[in-house]
């Protein structure tokens, strides 16, 4: 058994742009421990997992301190029969959980949420993008930003700020750009188009189908009380998959980073100029023939500078040089990176967001991952989560894998990290839902073990 040392979970509700502490949850869950108070204890890796039924096809996953009595709960975004939604799962103690009412979100895009303190009452609030639909809108028919402001009881006020937004879909991103000490949001936007269509190489007409375009980085200011100013747009040559921020040249304001549709595929940096203006995308591509699935920024190998982790299968569709691996950029703390150090995945990671988090208790942000397929894009059941391990330096050992969900073939639609059960030490919930019916759907809760 390998000592660790366990702490407290302090949950702070100011944003400085770093992923490597919990100021903000997003959909992604991609954030670790503020540690303090540590005591030693004995990691022993994870309890089996306990799975939470809920009510409709889940989209997303967030871990909140609704209350601010230190329990973190589970808000799962979900789409029904009667649209999107919201389900919470309430911490009662232990990091067990029950199935409560439903709480924020209104009305908008679920699998697009941000958690974080938007008016500066002390009290977290939802931020969720929509297109206003539930179904596939094409063409630029523009999306709605709305703001659910928590009330600290448990429970959110109805939507009181909505905001148009140049696009239809896209991704959500929190952190103070400009300095004033209020939380500001990033959109990286997209519409749907009309796609001409093609000609098979076997000479069959392909029906034309919805394909992204118009890409945009935008940015909303707060201007105080939970209110947003008109969004200041950077326009993009290609569709963004994931947003998150961190700080990349140690000026103290957070920068945003994002997976690209590039071909190659890669990410890009986008460097705050102080203010909240940014400069051009810098792009980083790892090989030749990659497509990039997860995004996480952490501090990997302690020496104050921000990081940058993706999961990608290189060489994709082809059977016999198709390779998962984790690659993990270093920050030279003046705005670029270097690598990336590649790590061998045995099967094809979910296309959903890597978390990190003190899995084992030594206080250095570990990475977390679903693994959705094996090596021929059959679904893999029980559903493996793979834990990375961070050796100290920014390197990591080799994955050991936990399963969550049942017996029957399932996907995993949504990943999040914290801690749970109040041992100190980050805890994992996945989202699934089956793929045959009745389509069972759960939230599947992994405890770390830290005596």
């Amino acid at each position: 058994m390998r000592k660790v040392l366990c702490a407290a979970l302090v949950v702070s509700l100011s944003a400085c742009g770093s992923r490597a502490t919990l100021h903000v949850a997003s959909d992604g869950g991609a954030a670790t421990d503020a540690r303090e108070g540590r005591r030693a204890c004995t990691f022993k890796g994870f309890a089996p997992a306990v799975s939470y039924a809920i009510t409709n096809e889940p989209r997303s996953t967030v871990a909140i301190d609704r209350t601010g009595n230190g329990h973190l709960d589970l808000l799962v975004g979900e789409v029904g029969s009667v649209g999107p939604k919201s389900e919470l799962l309430a911490n009662v103690g232990n990091g067990r959980f029950v199935l409560s009412a439903s709480y924020g979100a209104s009305d908008n895009n679920i699998g697009n949420l941000v958690a974080a303190d938007f008016n500066g009452d002390g009290k977290i609030d939802l931020a969720s993008q929509s297109s206003g639909s539930d179904s596939l809108v094409v063409g630029p028919s523009g999306g709605l930003l709305g703001i659910d402001f928590g009330t600290g009881k448990g429970t959110f006020a109805s939507q009181l700020s909505t905001y148009g937004t140049q696009q239809t879909y896209g991704l959500l991103a929190a952190g103070d750009f400009n300095g004033d000490g209020r939380l500001d949001l990033a959109f990286a936007g997209y519409d749907y188009i009309e796609s001409g269509g093609f000609i098979t190489p076997d000479g069959r007409s392909a029906l034309p189908a919805p394909e992204p375009a118009d890409f945009a980085l935008n940015v909303l200011f707060n201007a105080g009380g939970g209110t947003f100013a008109t969004a200041t747009t950077y326009a993009n040559p290609y569709w963004f998959t994931e947003i998150a921020t961190g700080d990349f040249n140690g000026d103290g304001h957070p920068d945003i980073v994002e997976l690209t549709s590039t071909t190659p595929g890669g990410f890009g940096v986008f460097l705050n100029a102080g203010d909240g203006t940014f400069g051009s995308e810098v792009l980083y591509v790892a090989s030749p023939d990659w497509t990039p699935y997860g995004l996480a920024v952490a501090d990997f190998n302690g020496d104050g500078r921000d990081d940058v982790a993706t999961t990608t299968i290189q060489n994709p569709n082809a059977a016999a040089t198709e390779t998962s691996v984790l690659e993990v950029f270093t920050g030279a703390g003046d705005g670029t990176l270097s690598g990336p150090v590649s790590y061998t995945i045995a099967n094809i990671p979910s296309g959903y967001q890597i978390v990190t988090g003190d899995f084992n208790g030594d206080g250095k942000p570990d990475l977390a991952m679903v693994i959705g397929q094996d090596s021929q894009g059959a679904l893999i059941e029980p559903v493996p989560v793979a834990v990375f391990e961070n050796l100290g330096d920014g390197s990591f050992a080799a994955p050991v894998t936990y399963t969550v969900g049942g017996a029957d073939l399932e996907y995993a639609m949504a990943i999040a990290a914290g801690d749970f059960n109040g041992d100190g030490v980050a805890d994992i919930a996945v989202a699934t839902m089956g793929e045959v019916s009745p389509y069972p759907v759960a939230v599947n809760v992994l405890l770390s073990n830290c005596e």
